[in-house]
């Protein structure tokens, strides 16, 4: 929460309850993910959200819905969001702000099998509209650049020097012998 917390028992609770619910909007974001339902994924962000992920152009909800369902909604797909670390501020009655961070895993069979794996980092604006907390703005980075709030810090370009022989996609693929279908035990 903000410095200046609530004073009264009520204020507080209401608080606590604002930031529940966000954190929940956040889980069932990214629940939708992995469960391939684009029309929840598009229930949980504003009608005017943008959207900033890494390797991406900044999208409206519409473009992103449709990005996510033509790119993520495949039967030879599987992704498991695992939202982590919430740090969630009340900067409004109405407006808060949220940094999550993600361990994503994408399994993948077909022509090119493997087990795809990154750590991101989310910083998202939420809204709150007749009674209800929306995702207002999403940006999403890979963890090895550094979290969103940190690239700020960076210039204008936001990004630290690489270390010699890094990508600016930072995941690892896994084939071979741990291809998708050797990980289905799992």
């Amino acid at each position: 929460m903000s410095e200046s917390a609530p004073a009264t028992l009520e204020q507080r609770v209401a608080a606590l309850e604002d930031l529940r619910a966000i954190e929940m909007l956040k889980h069932r974001y990214l629940r939708a993910c992995d469960r391939q339902q684009p029309e929840v994924v598009r229930d949980c962000l504003s009608p005017d959200a943008v959207i900033d992920y890494d390797g991406f152009p900044v999208l409206d909800r519409e473009s992103f819905v449709e990005t996510y369902r033509r790119m993520g909604c495949l039967t030879h797909i599987v992704d498991m969001h695992h939202g982590q670390n919430p740090v969630i501020e009340l900067t409004g009655p109405d407006t808060a702000r949220g940094w999550f961070d993600l361990f994503f895993y994408k399994l993948e069979e077909g022509d090119d099998p493997g087990l795809h794996l990154s750590a991101v980092a989310y910083e998202d604006d939420y809204v709150k509209r007749d009674g209800r907390w929306w995702i207002r703005c999403s940006v999403a980075r890979g963890a090895a650049d550094g979290a969103p709030e940190d690239r700020r810090r960076r210039g204008p370009a936001g990004r630290r020097p690489r270390p010699p022989g890094r990508t600016g996609r930072h995941a690892a693929k896994i084939s071979g012998w741990m291809s998708a279908r050797a990980m289905t035990f799992l």
